[in-house]
C-alpha cells in the first residue's frame, strides 16, 4: 500500500499548486493583451463554472471511491473496462501532455523539458512526504510572491482595477482559460495517500478550486488595473517587479509539473493494479511507499512528449483531454447515484448540475478542436490500438 500521509490542507495545496501555473503566469498575460482584460474576466468565470459543477461530480466520486485512478477508476466503476481504458487515454493527454507543455515551458526548450522531467520523477519517488512537503512550500512562497505582484500593480493605479463587465470575445478565453485550472481533479488521484479519503478528498477537490479562482479574481483585477502599458512576458507587472515576476513564474511553474506527474503515475498505479497495464507498473518502492514503477514510466513519457511535440499543441491537447475527462465524470456520476445511493457527499441538484457540467465542457471542447483535430485522432487511434494488444496479450 501507499503511505497515506496526506491531510486537507496538504491535498488543497496540491490543488492550488497544480492550477497557479502555467495559466496565470503565461497564458493569461497574452490572452489579456490580445482579447483585453474584461473579455479575460468573462472567460474565467466560463472555465471556473465548468470547473466547479465539475468539481461537485469529482467530490461525489472521490467520497465513493477514494482510490489513485481519478477518472479512469470512476468511469471503471461505472461503465466497465474497455470505457474506463478510453477515459484513461483523455487522462494521458491532460496529464503527460500538461506536463510536457508546462515542462516546456518553464525550461524555455524541450532539452530542458527533458531534464526537468527526470528530476522531478526522481523527486516523486523520495515518497509523498517529502515531495507534498515540498510542494506545499513552494505554494506558500509562490502566493506570497503573487501578493508582492497584485499589491505593486494596484499601487500604480491608487487601488483601481478595471470595471468587472463582461465585454470582448470571453468565449474564446474559456478554453485556454481551463488549462488555468487543470489541478483540482488532480487530488483525487491521491486517495491511497490520504488520511481520510472519503471526507478529505471532497474537501481538497472543492476547496482548492474555491482558493484558485479566488486568487484569479485578484490577479485579473490587477492585470485590468496595469494594462496596457506593461509587456505580457512579464506576467502583466511593471520592470521594477521583474525579479519577483521571474521568481514566481519558476516557482510555479515547478509545482504544476510536480502535481501533474503525481497524478499521472498515481493513474498508471490504478491502471496496473487493475490488470490494465503492466504488473511492473504497480511497484511500490519498499523503504519510501512511493509508486516507483508508475512514476519512472510517467517520467519517460513526458520526456519523449517533451523532446518530439511542439508546446503549442501539447498544451492544446492536454486541454481537450482534460474536458473530456471531465466530460466522462459529469455523464456517469448519475449511474454512480444509482449502485451508491449513500456517500459522504453528494451533489444538489444531480440531474440538473452533472448534464450542465458535461454540456458546457462539450461547448469548450467545440471552440478548441479544430487546430489539433489530426492529432487527436491519431493519439486516440495509437491509444485503442495499444488497449487492444494489451488485452489480447494479458487475456
Amino acid at each position: 500500500m501507499l503511505r497515506r500521509a496526506l491531510g486537507p490542507g496538504q491535498l488543497i495545496a496540491t490543488g492550488v499548486g497544480c492550477m497557479i501555473g502555467a495559466g496565470i503566469f503565461l497564458s493569461t498575460p497574452g490572452l489579456a493583451h490580445r482579447y483585453g482584460a474584461p473579455a479575460l474576466l468573462g472567460g474565467y468565470l466560463v472555465a471556473a463554472l465548468a470547473c466547479a459543477l465539475t468539481a461537485l461530480c469529482y467530490a461525489e466520486f472521490a467520497a465513493v471511491d477514494g482510490g489513485a485512478g481519478s477518472a479512469y477508476s470512476y468511469a471503471r466503476l461505472t461503465l466497465g473496462p474497455r470505457a474506463a481504458w478510453l477515459v484513461a487515454g483523455a487522462l494521458v493527454l491532460e496529464y503527460s501532455f500538461g506536463a510536457a507543455a508546462v515542462a516546456n515551458l518553464w525550461m524555455k526548450g524541450p532539452v530542458g523539458g527533458a531534464i526537468a522531467s527526470i528530476g522531478v520523477a526522481v523527486l516523486l519517488a523520495f515518497g509523498i512526504r517529502i515531495s507534498a512537503g515540498l510542494n506545499t512550500a513552494l505554494v506558500v512562497l509562490k502566493c506570497g510572491v503573487l501578493a508582492i505582484l497584485v499589491a505593486g500593480a494596484f499601487s500604480r493605479t491608487g487601488g483601481r482595477g478595471f470595471p468587472f463587465a463582461f465585454e470582448g470575445d470571453w468565449s474564446a478565453v474559456a478554453g485556454p482559460a481551463v488549462f488555468s485550472y487543470l489541478g483540482f481533479e488532480t487530488v483525487s488521484t491521491l486517495g491511497l495517500e490520504c488520511k481520510r479519503p472519503a471526507r478529505d478528498l471532497p474537501f481538497g477537490v472543492i476547496g482548492s478550486l474555491a482558493v484558485t479562482t479566488a486568487i484569479y479574481l485578484v490577479v485579473i483585477a490587477a492585470y485590468g488595473a496595469v494594462m496596457p502599458p506593461l509587456r505580457a512576458e512579464m506576467a502583466g507587472m511593471a520592470p521594477a517587479f521583474e525579479p519577483a515576476a521571474r521568481l514566481a513564474i519558476a516557482v510555479g511553474l515547478s509545482t504544476v509539473l510536480i502535481a501533474m506527474m503525481m497524478g499521472q503515475s498515481r493513474v498508471f498505479f490504478a491502471m496496473a493494479k487493475d490488470g490494465a497495464l503492466p504488473a511492473v507498473m504497480g511497484r511500490i518502492s519498499e523503504r519510501t511507499l512511493a509508486p516507483v514503477g508508475a512514476i519512472a514510466v510517467s517520467g519517460v513519457a513526458i520526456t519523449v512528449l517533451c523532446l518530439t511535440i511542439p508546446a503549442g499543441k501539447l498544451y492544446d491537447l492536454a486541454v481537450i483531454g482534460t474536458l473530456i475527462a471531465f466530460t466522462a465524470v459529469a455523464g456517469v456520476l448519475p449511474l454512480l447515484r444509482r449502485k451508491q445511493p449513500r456517500s459522504t457527499f453528494r451533489v444538489p441538484l444531480i440531474w440538473l448540475i452533472a448534464p450542465a457540467a458535461a454540456i458546457v465542457n462539450l461547448y469548450i471542447v467545440a471552440r478548441m478542436i479544430a487546430p489539433v483535430a489530426i492529432e487527436l485522432v491519431i493519439f486516440a487511434a495509437i491509444w485503442i490500438v495499444a488497449g487492444i494488444g494489451i488485452n489480447r496479450t494479458r487475456g
